[in-house]
């Protein structure tokens, strides 16, 4: 089945002072009502996932909507902030600042240190202000992104762990998130991730070609 159970995943390294001040002004504990139930579309859960050496090499920077379960995956040259702002940055731009914010209206973040600093990664490269509210989820505690957890779980089976992801082609990210979108999910009774987003946001509102490149 598609349904992953893995292990807990725990940082190795903690946080900064100054992004553990950040993190606890944007705890996951001040999300709205309407994220934790689920009922609006537009609120993600977003994680890396990581080559075999860690930090410093190319890894994978996965973003989980929570309603539908839409996936977006991008190769990184490294788990560095700017990498994670050049992921959302593009989007932006291939979306547009009206359609980006109704695409994502906030992204809830562990402590690593990809999302240290969240000014930069909520800062709209088109209007100069803030284009998503940002969330941080409490330290060792994966399981408040479980949807997320639960989607780098289904990853690892295309790229195991110990996997050199600098040597795998965009593409081939593509091919993986591609499968996931349109994948049906018993969740979502019997819908793929796109069918759920369209049957929410309207049949033809297509997404940005920039997160799906199988639609018809």
């Amino acid at each position: 089945g598609l349904l992953y159970k893995g292990k807990r995943r725990e940082p190795t390294k903690g946080p900064s002072k100054h992004s553990r001040a950040y993190a606890a002004e944007h705890s996951i504990s001040k999300r709205p009502k309407e994220v934790e139930e689920k009922t609006t579309f537009g609120h993600w859960e977003g994680d890396s996932v990581v080559g075999p050496r860690g930090n410093g090499s190319t890894s994978l920077f996965t973003c989980t909507e929570r309603v539908t379960k839409l996936e977006i995956i991008r190769k990184t040259a490294s788990r560095k902030q700017e990498e994670v702002e050049t992921v959302f940055d593009k989007l932006e731009r291939a979306s547009g600042s009206g359609k980006f914010k109704e695409l994502i209206k906030s992204c809830t973040f562990d402590n690593g240190v990809e999302f240290s600093s969240g000014k930069g990664i909520i800062k709209s490269v088109l209007t100069k202000g803030k284009r998503f509210d940002i969330y941080y989820a409490h330290p060792y505690s994966s399981y408040e992104r479980g949807l997320n957890e639960n989607h780098n779980g289904i990853i690892r089976r295309f790229i195991p762990k110990g996997t050199d992801i600098t040597s795998i082609p965009a593409k081939r990210i593509r091919e993986i998130q591609d499968w996931m979108n349109n994948y049906p999910r018993k969740s979502l009774g019997g819908l793929t991730p796109i069918e759920k987003y369209r049957e929410i946001c309207g049949e033809k509102n297509n997404l940005p070609s920039y997160i799906a490149t199988n639609e018809e």
